[in-house]
Formats: structure tokens, sequence, C-alpha cells
């Protein structure tokens, strides 16, 4: 299944707004006394380039100290590939906010796929007559997969804790990155559904084959006690979460995927023979092994969890 870039960079950015713009453009709160940011509704665009019908993607209005500056809004448009007609859909963005509210824009571009060397800054429509005159739009670009994860692995600050996931590492690093990732979220106040958000963004862009599952899970091993058992209870709320939102659809194969993933995270491969154990469960059943998961220290003794409900599903049929 394809990747919705888009969808999963903004429930990051519309949860913690003031955090990206403090951890992007920290100047731009400083310089304009900026005490309150809070998102928009973003409505649909039906004229743009190319008989495009767009939503802008996040919208923020930011609220000032300072009586005389007022209100302004900033506009983050996430693009996941290039596209020719970008710098026109940013200014047709621009324009028609500030027409909607009469209020000043900061447009910001978050380019989240790898350099190609054709992104702009600005939109420029300008003609030469007597002087160059005509519309033109700078934006701020922060092209993501450019920046080095290290420069931000001591931020405390949750769309740091997440973005790395997605910047610039070198091979053979996904480890490293990941458990940043989650050290990063332990040092910072998150409730359980904002830990679950961040760490469904992080194992979503750094994926870990068996073997790096494996180094993984010895280096957390290596922490200290501490903040084995903080991370241990991270995850079961992530997991827990996970669990939660499977229920609520009502599938139990949703369930069932969402377990197995969090379970080759933390022990590698799953024995064929288990699965099936695991498709007799109930959802009460799935939900106790879920939290198992990080309370085990092997997947030996995870087993011994769930040989002991199948068994006890087989006395009661």
């Amino acid at each position: 299944m394809a990747i919705d870039h888009d969808r999963l960079f903004k429930v990051v950015l519309s949860e913690f707004p003031l955090e990206f713009l403090g951890l992007f453009v920290r100047s731009l709160l400083r310089r304009n006394a900026i005490t309150r940011v809070e998102p928009v509704d973003t409505q649909l665009f039906s004229d743009l380039p190319g008989g495009e019908r767009r939503h802008a993607d996040l919208v923020l209005k930011l609220e000032s100290e300072d009586p005389e500056r007022g209100p302004g809004l900033v506009h983050v448009e996430i693009q996941s590939q290039p596209q020719s007609t970008f710098a026109q859909r940013m200014f047709a963005y621009s324009f028609r906010l500030h027409e909607k509210y009469w209020l000043p824009v900061f447009p910001i571009a978050l380019f989240t796929y790898p350099r190609s060397g054709g992104e702009r800054s600005l939109y420029d429509a300008r003609m030469m007559g007597p002087r160059l005159c005509g519309p033109l739009l700078p934006y701020y670009t922060i092209h993501l997969q450019g920046l080095d994860w290290h420069r931000f692995r001591r931020k405390r600050n949750p769309v740091a804790a997440a973005l790395m996931a997605r910047m610039r590492r070198r091979s053979g690093e996904a480890v490293e990155v990941k458990l940043q990732c989650l050290r990063s979220m332990l040092r910072l106040h998150l409730t359980d559904d904002q830990a679950a958000l961040l760490w469904g963004f992080v194992d979503t862009y750094v994926p870990l084959d068996a073997e790096e599952v494996r180094r993984y899970n010895q280096i957390r091993e290596g922490w200290p006690m501490a903040v084995q058992q903080e991370a241990d209870r991270i995850m079961s709320s992530v997991e827990r979460k996970g669990w939660e939102r499977g229920l609520e659809r009502g599938r139990h194969e949703e369930v069932v995927r969402l377990l197995l993933r969090h379970l080759r995270a933390r022990f590698g491969d799953v024995a064929t023979e288990d699965l099936g154990q695991l498709d007799a469960l109930t959802a009460d059943q799935l939900e106790d092994l879920s939290l198992e998961i990080y309370r085990t220290g092997s997947y030996e003794e995870w087993r011994k969890r769930l040989d002991a409900l199948g068994q006890g599903a087989g006395e009661e049929s």
C-alpha cells in the first residue's frame, strides 16, 4: 500500500503547530511576539493552475502580544514529489488566504522528497515595462531530506522527534535514528495519543529488517533500567492505541496486523504456527497479548502467554 505522505505530516504538524514553527522559523515567533498559534479550517481552492481542486495543507493563525502587529497567518504546504506548478499554487493559496482574511501571510513549503534540483523558493510573474512590475511571492522552504538528523537529536521538541525519521541519514544508520527518535520522545511529556501518533510516523519512515531489529533490541536493553521502563510504558501505550483504533474499525484482522507489527519490531520474525493461534483469539485476548509485548523480555516468554490464552480458549469451547 502506498504511503500517504501528506496525511502523515499534516497529522503531526496539526498536533504540534507551535513546536513546528519554533523548530524551523523561531525568528518569526520572536520578532512578532507570537503568544498563540491555532489551526484555521482550510478551504477548497477550485480555480488553481490546470483546473486542480485542492485544500491548503495547513493554515495557522498567529496572535501577537504586540497590539501594533495584530494577527497573521502561516500557510504550510507539504510536497512529497516534484511538481511543475507548485510555485503557482503557493502564490494562488497565499493570494486567496489574504483575500479571505485580509491578514499578512507567511508561506512555507515543506519538501519531503530528495532534492531534484528544480525546487523554487518564489513565484515570479513580473513583466518588464518602464520598470519590472507584477506579482512576486517568495516563500520559505524546508528541504527535509537535506537536513542532517544529528543536528536535531538534542532538541526537546516532538516535531523533531518525529521528523528525524525523514531527514538525511547514511546507510546503516536506521537503527541509530529509530532509537534516537524514541529517546527524544522519552524526554517529552506526551499523552498516549501523542506518543502513538509520533511513533506511527517514525515506524513508517524507519522500517527495520530482522538483523536491524536484533541490534535495535540489543542496544535498547543496554539502556539504564529507568529509561527502559519508560520506553516500555510508551510502547505499551502505542500498542494499546493501535489496538483501540483497530477495534473501533471493527476488523479483527486489523488488530492482528497491528499486533504482529509491534511483535516483529520487538522480537523479529514470528513463528508460522503462532499465526494460526492469533486468528483464533478474541479481541480482548489480543489486547492482553499486545500489552505483553513490552512487558516480556523475550519472544519465548511472550509465546508462553500466547499458549496459555490458546489453551484457555480451547477449554471454553
